[in-house]
């Protein structure tokens, strides 16, 4: 167990050191280039950056406690639906909406995932007020889910009281995401990247090892429950649909990991990035499903399920590798939780500003950069204290906390924004109503009893449409976006200049 902590504890003074280096240069970044810095990396990222970015971003402790988790408590047979279910995640996420995103983006110079709203629906209030309020909400969900996570590995590991683990793990990331920026979670990220792939391969080698096989585990999964074994396990097979639809296309509608689309440098680096996440993503989800299989099996009496890849990587691990992995698993919380504290500085600092006051003026420029600075980090401060204090009540299953942010999230936000992308005739009017339904319908559905219980297993996969419909037929009801906007953001030729963006809204360059 010594070494375990030793190792433990080590990559955690790493991550400190990265950070107070990655602070450092920030902060020696010029004023005028600030916001494009810390919250878009000065749209340079590369493709393993932006694949780890994306891929981390959404690939949470969910992926590495959560799902085996529920893989564990459900059997083989489901362990196999759920992993298989996340490897494209990358892609839906670059390839269906990314490429358009870091387009407009560069138009608009966009700074945060709520400037596309903001600009492509011309700054309406009650829409981007709506839009801050279920973006800050299913991010703290999120988040607090992803404290809670990395905070059960050093309480599982250590001993330490779950608060007091809490407590220090929120320090640590508060601290290198306030200082460092987006440029400082992807320099953290890439790290965190490299050792959750490797420790995903160490951990199931090593429970292969440790059984003889997989047949074996297979066989004594089944033991414990032959439903286990069939497709699903002792999930209704209907119900993995709604996982995939959740956690395959339903990933559009997460604002953390579409923000990243903002930051790369070219298309080149966007394909390699959906290859990179795709190899890196089958390691994370479909290994680490297996090993809560094969945690099942080893601890079939444990408290709470959320324990059985901390409790496998002790037992079939010697005590270094078993930090190593431990370290990784504690990684992918804190590579969710930086981009979730990215978005939602992002979100309040720049786009809440730009709502609340008029556009500085070029005089004044310098004082609004360090107005930026300063408001940046004490809203990435009062977040994460806010996060913290909601994590101390902790649900009994981390998965289910986590679906419940993602599904919501994808019911009000995914229609808006590919209708939004793609479809010139959406307007502000039709974007309203698309979030209010898609909202409402996905809670509606998934709680309230309406006589038909298989109604509840589909929330997210029966609000989309609704969504979309609403969206759709207000939009037809209600008159068109200016053109301006509908050039910007659908014309194909882009000279530089074209568009000049001005408190909320897009007008022609007087060159034109």
């Amino acid at each position: 167990m010594s070494s375990t902590i030793t190792v433990f504890l080590l990559y955690f003074i790493v991550i400190i050191g990265v950070t107070l280096y990655v602070s450092v240069r920030m902060f020696k970044t010029k004023k005028a280039n600030f916001s494009s810095e810390y919250f878009v990396g000065g749209r340079r990222i590369g493709p393993l950056a932006l694949a780890i970015l994306i891929a981390a971003g959404v690939a949470s402790t969910g992926t590495f406690i959560g799902g085996p988790g529920l893989s564990g408590e459900n059997g083989f047979g489901f362990a196999m639906l759920f992993g298989f279910g996340q490897l494209i995640m990358n892609l839906f996420v670059l390839g269906i909406v990314g490429k358009k995103i870091n387009i407009i983006s560069r138009r608009i110079n966009a700074q945060s995932y709520l400037d596309l709203f903001y600009y492509r629906f011309a700054a309406y209030k009650p829409l981007i007020i709506l839009l801050l309020l279920a973006l800050l909400t299913f991010l703290i969900t999120a988040a607090s889910a992803e404290f809670i996570g990395g905070s059960r590995v050093i309480q599982s590991m250590t001993g330490i009281p779950f608060s007091y683990s809490l407590i220090g793990f929120g320090i640590i990331i508060v601290a290198y995401t306030a200082l460092g920026g987006l440029r400082g979670v992807t320099t953290v990220a890439m790290m965190q990247g490299i050792i959750m792939t490797l420790a995903s391969v160490i951990l199931i080698v090593a429970f292969i090892i440790h059984f003889g096989g997989v047949t074996p585990i297979f066989e004594a999964s089944a033991e414990l429950d032959p439903v286990r074994a069939s497709p699903g396990g002792t999930e209704p097979l209907y119900t993995m649909v709604d996982f995939w639809f959740t956690y395959g296309i339903g990933v559009l509608g997460l604002a953390w990991g579409v923000q990243g689309a903002l930051s790369y440098r070219s298309v080149k680096t966007m394909k390699t990035a959906i290859v990179f996440g795709i190899i890196m993503v089958t390691f994370w989800t479909v290994f680490m499903s297996m090993g809560g299989v094969a945690g099942k099996v080893l601890f079939p009496d444990l408290a709470s399920s959320d324990l059985l890849i901390p409790n496998l990587a002790e037992e079939v691990l010697p005590g270094t590798l078993s930090g190593f992995v431990l370290a990784a698993v504690a990684g992918a919380g804190q590579s969710t939780i930086g981009a979730l504290f990215i978005l939602a500085s992002s979100s309040i600092v720049v786009t809440a500003y730009k709502l609340l006051k008029d556009s500085q003026k070029n005089e004044n420029h310098q004082r609004s950069q360090k107005s930026v600075r300063m408001a940046s980090i004490i809203v990435t401060i009062c977040v994460g204290v806010l996060v913290v204090a909601l994590a101390f009540n902790p649900p009994d299953t981390l998965q289910d906390f986590i679906t419940l942010s993602q599904g919501g999230s994808a019911a009000a936000l995914a229609p808006t924004l590919i209708l939004g992308l793609y479809w010139p005739r959406m307007n502000k009017y039709g974007a309203l109503a698309g979030i209010l339904f898609g909202f409402a319908s996905y809670f509606i559905i998934g709680s309230v009893e309406f006589g038909a219980e298989w109604l509840a297993h589909f929330p997210l996969i029966l609000s989309a449409p609704i969504a979309f419909l609403a969206a759709i037929s207000v939009s037809y009801l209600t008159p068109l976006s200016s053109r301006p906007i509908i050039e910007a953001f659908f014309g194909s030729h882009t000279p530089s200049g074209r568009w000049l963006v001005e408190e909320g809204n897009i007008k022609a360059s007087e060159s034109e």
